[in-house]
Order: structure tokens, then C-alpha cells, then sequence
């Protein structure tokens, strides 16, 4: 790299600055959404938290409303992801010019945790038209004495699915960074790319 083309040292640390920014951003809206997941899943199976997720967490103060615990578990389970995602984003963001970076990054998050959310609400949907116990679910519902099968199965299967839907969302992220990417450099050249 010519020195001409390196980044400016201000430059630089601001863009720094703004990395931290969506890496914190990212682990903030990773942490709501499994509290909002939560409450949909508690919704599906109380028992998949209480005979589950709460004495996993030790989260055991029955002082504590379930709901308020399930909120607690979902934040637990979910800020380290946005912290590696916000990494990803964010450095794959840092192509962008100076103020556009956090702004691309940004939505880049928006756009991964709307993918996100199809993964555990399509498996819930699906649940309902198919088996959602397996083996490995029924084994773990026995062991823990839960009553309603079915429901703690969907819950489970919904949790897998969050996973699966953020690993998805980083892609997709990813994808519009560099879609948006590449219209922001043809504009500049002022004219689109050949289709």
C-alpha cells in the first residue's frame, strides 16, 4: 500500500472508534433479541425454562418473576454472539469511507437480526406440522420431568433454530455490506453496473 492510499491517521482511529461501537452495539441487540425470543418461547413452554434454562443459568430465586428470568436467560445466551458478529461486521464495514462505516454497519446488524428472527419462528411454525420431538429432546424431557412434551420440544427446537439464524444473519449481513458496497462505488463513478 503507497502512502497515498493509506488511511489517514485520524482516520484511522476513528474508524477504530466506531468498530468498538458496533461490536457494543451488536452485543446490546443480540442480548434484546434472546429477551424477546425468550418470551416467545416461554409463551410456547414454561417448562423448557423452569425444569431447563433456569437451574442451567442458576437462576433459581423464585422471588424473581419466571418471565423476568426468561428475559435474563435470552441476554445470557445471546450478548457473546453479537460480540463475535459485531466483530465480523464491523470490520467488514471498515471498507466503507469515514461516517458511512458505522451507518453500513448498522444496518448490516438490522438486516442479520431479521434473518435471525425467521429461523426460530419458522421451526415454531414447522413444529406444528411435523414431529417436533426427537430422540435426543424426548431422552432430555424425561430426565427432566416435564409433562407437556410437545410444547418443551418446539421451545427447544426454536432455541436450536436462533443459533442456526445467526450464523445465517451474519451471512446476510455480510452479503448487503457488500452489495451496498459496490452500488455506493458505482454511484460515485456516477453510473450503475452492467446487468
Amino acid at each position: 500500500m503507497s502512502p497515498a492510499s493509506a488511511p489517514e491517521p485520524a482516520e484511522a482511529r476513528s474508524k477504530i472508534r466506531t468498530l468498538f461501537a458496533v461490536i457494543a452495539l451488536a452485543s446490546v441487540g443480540a442480548g434484546v433479541f434472546g429477551m424477546l425470543h425468550n418470551q416467545v418461547s416461554y409463551s410456547v413452554s414454561p417448562e423448557y425454562f423452569t425444569q431447563l434454562k433456569f437451574p442451567q443459568f442458576g437462576l433459581l430465586a423464585p422471588e424473581i418473576p419466571d418471565r423476568l428470568r426468561a428475559a435474563l436467560v435470552g441476554f445470557l445466551a445471546s450478548w457473546w454472539i453479537g460480540l463475535g458478529g459485531g466483530l465480523f461486521l464491523g470490520v467488514s464495514a471498515w471498507v466503507f469511507p469515514g461516517p458511512q462505516m458505522g451507518r453500513a454497519a448498522r444496518r448490516a446488524i438490522v438486516v442479520a437480526l431479521m434473518v435471525t428472527a425467521i429461523f426460530p419462528l419458522a421451526a415454531l411454525a414447522w413444529s406444528f406440522v411435523s414431529a417436533p420431538a426427537t430422540d435426543a429432546i424426548r431422552l432430555m424431557a424425561e430426565q427432566l420431568e416435564v409433562k407437556d412434551l410437545s410444547a418443551f420440544a418446539r421451545a427447544a427446537q426454536m432455541h436450536r433454530a436462533a443459533y442456526v439464524g445467526a450464523l445465517f444473519g451474519l451471512v446476510a449481513g455480510r452479503i448487503w455490506l457488500m452489495a451496498s458496497r459496490s452500488r455506493s462505488h458505482w454511484s460515485r463513478l456516477g453510473r450503475a453496473p452492467a446487468r
